[in-house]
């Protein structure tokens, strides 16, 4: 080819592909704006490959990844254009911007960063620190600490006044038990938030894990004489000493704040609820009593005082409080309802009936108040009283199931079958609980309404299996606290313990009113039902297992009690049923320890139920049968030195004495009995 027709020839075609690629580019900008970003992005490929010298090629990449939402490859692209357009200002910003919206703050951070170095302005610090915040944030919820922890770190290398951040990074590193690093950001924090209270709590934390008590104590020791004014810095001192143990310098400090802060109403109840956590009340009392000296006005004090004689059961002295500060707060309603409280613990039932009546009257819009009027007038036998009550309870929360489940005990009560039903339909209506549906399915049997019932009583077990698994769930909650188990705690599982027992009572009262054979194929094919949705419920292994022993099946009924065992290593009939299963399998030594445990459970709840006599009765059997009567007499003994009142055990050792002719001790336990 001439000279002169390559001259003419290479600028046709370099302009013929500039013009092919600006038609790809607008092609691809048409297929962006209809929303086709895969086509976009092939398009743009071939632009960039072609000229990647096309800065708005690149930017139109990117965002269409954004879009497709494929961030990673957003970013693995935007940082390969870094090395044709390295420094552009304009293209950074519009990264950083991007990755921004998209909220892919971990990429955004690393723009920013470049952003703020190339213009290092307040807004753009502001944004760069808010990146790395949220970015850390996000690595936080999904349990990458160590990363998080970084990007806190980066957020507060440009920004250390972002006090919040010095706690979640030092938490962060925590979770990874990287407890040298918490401890230095802590330390960073103290720098310019000295004192901050959640940076000390989290110092405390941390310096408890490293079991490096001696620096805690030094920390707070020095606090407290640094600011001796400063009654909350002695407070966690005490506090400090409390939680390592040491009780006499505890109360020592404690000592030390009263004579330095005399009737300080903080101090006194910090005082007051160390003694309550130790269960004595009698030195919380006294506390009380020393600060209503210096507060004689401060009536409240003897609603404290009047719970400080509530914990020890000694009701009529917390009445007598309560009734001081009635005095001065005549119809208060917290205080009333206590002294009714203080009435039904000593079975004075007429009593808080006559104070229920009293209160029903000036609160009538108070749905509680009618509730336990009611449930007082049943248990002394008033019916007709308690429906009075448990209508006007219904007509304060028509929609309360229990309330009309009340209603239909109290009309069954009378003897009024028709409006029991009603009433328990309205309760079914607004989805009841167990004892609407079972008392429900009672009548509908009477009136031969069968498989109505049958679904009823079936739903009745379902929902008092899943109400005790609910009530159980709770006393597990609060007992596997990290924190010392107070008295607050120990009467919540006390009211769930007591009402987890109605529950079991409610679940064994469908079974029995039902299946009093319990060997109904339905009903067992129900109960395994429920054991795969609730597979630790002891109550549903002891029923399976009751009917495999009626069955016969020793096997699987030993194999379901060894289970509930598990679950509940407490269960005394569990252990007295396994003794007897051991027992018919010739295992004798196996089946005298199960006995001996059923016993000592008895005796440690102070059963004295048929089974209790029962599992004396083998433990002694079967100790004759191999020559271990010693071992059944020398343990009864321990066990007596505990339980000296117990007439069950005493009358059961005197007979093992007798049986190994030990006749003077035998003598002396009966002269003694």
């Amino acid at each position: 080819m001439s000279m002169l027709k390559k001259i003419v020839w290479v600028p046709l075609v370099f302009c013929c592909q500039i013009l092919y690629c600006q038609n790809m580019f607008d092609e691809a900008k048409i297929l962006m704006r209809e929303e086709q970003y895969t086509d976009a992005i092939s398009l743009f490929n071939k632009v960039i490959m072609d000229n990647p010298w096309n800065f708005e090629a690149w930017k139109g990449i990117c965002e269409s990844y954004s879009m497709c939402g494929q961030i990673d490859s957003a970013q693995l692209m935007a940082k390969k254009s870094m090395s044709y357009f390295r420094g552009n200002e304009e293209l950074v910003k519009f990264y950083s911007n991007l990755f921004w919206n998209f909220e892919a703050y971990e990429y955004s951070a690393y723009w920013y960063d470049i952003v703020y170095k190339m213009e290092p302005s307040e807004l753009n610090r502001a944004i760069l620190v808010l990146s790395y915040k949220y970015s850390g944030i996000d690595a936080y919820k999904s349990g990458q600490w160590e990363k998080s922890a970084l990007y806190f770190e980066s957020a507060l290398k440009y920004d250390s006044t972002q006090q919040d951040l010095y706690q979640i990074v030092a938490s962060a590193w925590i979770q990874i038990k990287e407890y040298k690093k918490a401890l230095d950001v802590i330390n960073n924090g103290f720098k310019i938030f000295p004192g901050d209270k959640n940076l000390k709590q989290i110092q405390k934390y941390v310096l408890f894990q490293q079991k490096d008590y001696q620096t805690l104590v030094e920390i707070y020791e020095q606090n407290a004489r640094e600011h001796p004014d400063n009654l909350d810095a002695g407070l966690e001192l005490a506090q400090l000493y409390l939680a390592l143990g040491r009780g006499t310098e505890t109360q020592l400090e404690y000592q030390r704040l009263k004579e330095k802060f005399p009737g300080n109403p903080k101090l006194y109840n910090a005082i007051a609820e160390y003694w309550r956590n130790l269960l004595m009340f009698d030195k919380e009392r006294e506390t009380y009593l020393e600060l209503l000296r210096y507060h004689p006005d401060a009536d409240s004090i003897y609603l404290k005082i009047a719970e400080t004689y509530s914990n020890e059961n000694k009701w009529s002295n917390a009445r007598s409080s309560y009734k001081t500060y009635l005095e001065k707060h005549p119809g208060d309603l917290t205080a009333l309802s206590l002294v009714a409280i203080s009435y039904e613990k000593e079975a004075a039932y007429d009593s808080a009936l006559v104070l229920y009546e009293e209160m029903v009257k000036n609160y009538p819009s108070n749905a509680d108040i009618f509730r336990r009027a009611g449930n007082t007038a049943m248990i002394i036998g008033k019916a007709d009283t308690a429906l009075e009550y448990y209508r006007r309870w219904c007509e304060i929360n028509p929609k309360d199931p229990e309330a009309w489940t009340a209603q239909g005990l109290a009309f069954e009560k009378l003897g009024n079958t028709a409006n029991a039903r009603h009433a328990y339909e309205q309760a079914e209506n607004l989805k009841g609980n167990s004892i609407s549906a079972f008392r429900l399915s009672l009548i509908l049997r009477e009136t031969d309404e069968i498989d109505i019932a049958r679904r009823l009583q079936f739903l009745a077990l379902r929902r008092a299996i899943d109400e005790l698994a609910r009530k159980e769930q709770r006393i597990s909650a609060i007992l596997s606290q990290d924190t010392t188990i107070g008295i607050t705690e120990l009467r919540k599982v006390s009211s769930e313990t007591e009402s987890l027992r109605k529950s079991r009572n409610t679940i064994f009262d469908i079974v029995d009113h039902w299946f009093p054979n319990r060997t109904d194929p339905e009903l067992e094919s129900e109960l395994n039902k429920l054991l795969r949705e609730y597979p630790n419920a002891p109550v549903l292994l002891e029923i399976l297992a009751d009917i495999s022993m009626e069955k016969g099946d020793r096997i699987n009924a030993n194999s379901l009690y060894e289970k509930l065992l598990r679950q509940e290593p407490s269960s005394s009939k569990g252990h007295l049923i396994l003794g007897e299963i051991k027992e018919a399998n010739g295992e004798l030594d196996t089946a005298l320890k199960f006995y001996m445990q059923a016993v000592e459970i008895n005796l440690s709840q102070k059963n004295m139920d048929e089974g209790t006599s029962n599992a004396y009765r083998a433990a002694i059997k079967v100790a004759e049968e191999i020559n271990k009567l010693d071992l059944l007499a020398n343990r009864w003994k321990q066990l007596h030195t505990i339980y000296k009142d117990d007439g069950q055990l005493t009358q059961n050792l005197i007979e093992v004495l007798h049986k190994l002719g030990m006749m003077d001790e035998a003598r002396k336990l009966a002269e003694e009995k």
